[in-house]
């Protein structure tokens, strides 16, 4: 059996901030105002990294939603060939999303779906 292909998936991501709840799906995610992001990394280090806040300034994360995306190109799949999405880390509530498809989220870092 031969070893399975990965695509690892650290660069080029962009993260976006809403009010709680304005935007249950990606519909309509091109308008807000998307930033560079870092992976691994937190809503803190998009702020930072586009000076917008430091550490010890107040504000609220948990007040937001935020979305990370990054968009990729992977080759097309074999009939019978399995293919499996790893979205490692992520420690806090998080809904996935595939292509505007929802996928498994989650409430824990250590969960697997």
């Amino acid at each position: 059996m031969p070893s399975p292909e990965v695509l690892v998936i650290d660069s080029g991501w962009q993260a976006a901030r809403t009010a709680p709840d304005a935007c249950p799906t990606p519909d309509g995610l091109d308008a807000l105002e998307w930033l560079p992001a870092r992976v691994p990394g937190t809503a803190a280090g998009v702020l930072r990294d586009a000076g917008l806040w430091a550490a010890g300034d107040e504000y609220d994360f948990d007040a937001q939603d935020w979305w990370f995306r990054v968009r990729f190109a992977a080759a097309p799949v074999a009939p019978g060939e399995r293919v499996a999405l790893r979205v490692d880390g992520v420690a806090t509530v998080h809904e996935v999303f595939l292509n505007g498809e929802p996928l498994p989220g989650g409430d824990s870092m250590f969960e697997w779906h």
